[in-house]
């Protein structure tokens, strides 16, 4: 199959949906697909570079997709890019076009000020946004909470779906915590290292990292030597920094910036995820095939991929709440270890970029069989 993606999300981009697209680049060519990037992003590297004020960057983005003639146009979170796939397929009428759904949208704000931009869509824009996503021939989403909120936020009306969500790559894992730079074995043996992995651009992540933060803050008394080690970056930041300065934790939270969450991992007792709004994170899928245990908040798309007192605990998102749930897997390792076997067995059984390839290689297909019309509603 010749396979266009349309995406905001490329090399520019940081967090989830960037890698998302690109790991998905990546599995449907080892399975010998042909697949082209389109992107407006200025990290176009590997990738066709449409840009341009309207309507310049939709016209070169319809004689892009004319040029590469695929037979699947999949487009990834902009109901712009799925305008111009829907008027390319206009003059390519077998061409199926599928729209993925990668994140919440913005209809409330958890840190009053942070975000100016509150809402994804106004009273126009989401009109537009209905008539065109019923035109796909298939939508999908990383998570059913997204494809609810956008109805309820929004109005959008989505009634067929498809949930297919994020992956992982399956690693070692072996304890090399001593192979880890932020943390050594000795001087933490006993006192939990903790990782936390989110962008600071959204105001829901910002405030997940404020409650680890403040988690820390009680958890010192009990264990002196506990460290939170914190990967992401954006334009939040100086949030955290500030928090973490209010509380004296200089010794005991480091912000890593962006950084690789692997040796992270590796380094780490406990993977934390305190995150108000996810549709499905790719943090949360790594740690799991690092069998890792892990506390996440109970919001958003996390329940259906994490089962508490299963494969993680789900609390609700509170300092306190996280801190008795430290102490709850701090102390009892049998507990701990089965946590994170049972989530890197799950991950390994559905969350697979090996898995999320097959099911979207297997929706591919049944779309170009059908006929004209709206394809299947898998």
């Amino acid at each position: 199959m010749r396979i266009v993606q349309m995406t905001p999300y490329w090399l520019a981009s940081t967090g989830g949906p960037s890698k998302y697209v690109a790991s998905l680049r990546r599995e449907l060519g080892d399975r010998g697909h042909h697949v082209h990037v389109v992107t407006p992003d200025a990290g176009a590297e590997g990738a066709e570079l449409v840009s341009g004020p309207f309507p310049v960057r939709d016209l070169r983005a319809i004689l892009t997709l004319r040029r590469l003639d695929p037979d699947i146009v999949h487009v990834h979170g902009s109901v712009r890019d799925l305008f111009a796939a829907l008027v390319h397929r206009l003059g390519r009428p077998k061409v199926r076009v599928v729209f993925t759904f990668h994140t919440q949208p913005i209809t409330r704000q958890f840190l009053p000020g942070l975000n100016r931009r509150r809402h994804d869509y106004g009273v126009v824009s989401a009109i537009v946004a209905r008539v065109l996503l019923r035109k796909a021939d298939l939508i999908t989403s990383v998570s059913e909470s997204i494809i609810s909120a956008h109805n309820d936020g929004y109005d959008l009306d989505i009634r067929h779906y498809v949930r297919i969500p994020s992956g992982g790559d399956p690693c070692d894992t072996g304890d090399r915590l001593a192979d880890a730079p932020p943390a050594s074995a000795a001087e933490h043996r006993g006192h939990p290292v903790l990782v936390s992995v989110g962008v600071m651009a959204w105001d829901w992540k910002v405030l997940g990292h404020l409650v680890a933060v403040r988690a820390v803050d009680e958890l010192r008394r009990t264990y002196p030597a506990v460290l939170l080690l914190v990967a992401g970056d954006g334009p939040h930041r100086a949030v955290v920094e500030r928090e973490v300065a209010a509380l004296g934790l200089g010794q005991h939270v480091r912000l890593l910036g962006n950084v690789s969450p692997e040796p992270l991992l590796s380094a780490s007792d406990i993977y934390v995820h305190m995150a108000m709004n996810e549709g499905c994170s790719l943090a949360i899928i790594e740690a799991m095939h690092a069998a890792k245990p892990i506390v996440a908040a109970n919001a958003g798309g996390t329940p259906e991929v994490l089962a508490s007192g299963e494969s993680a605990l789900l609390i609700e998102p509170e300092p306190h709440e996280l801190a008795e749930a430290v102490r709850t897997l701090t102390s009892d390792v049998q507990y701990r270890r089965k946590l994170g076997a049972r989530a890197r067995e799950v991950a390994l059984e559905r969350y697979t970029w090996s898995v999320i390839g097959e099911q979207y290689e297997a929706a591919y297909r049944s779309l170009l069989a059908h006929p004209h019309g709206g394809g299947p509603r898998l």
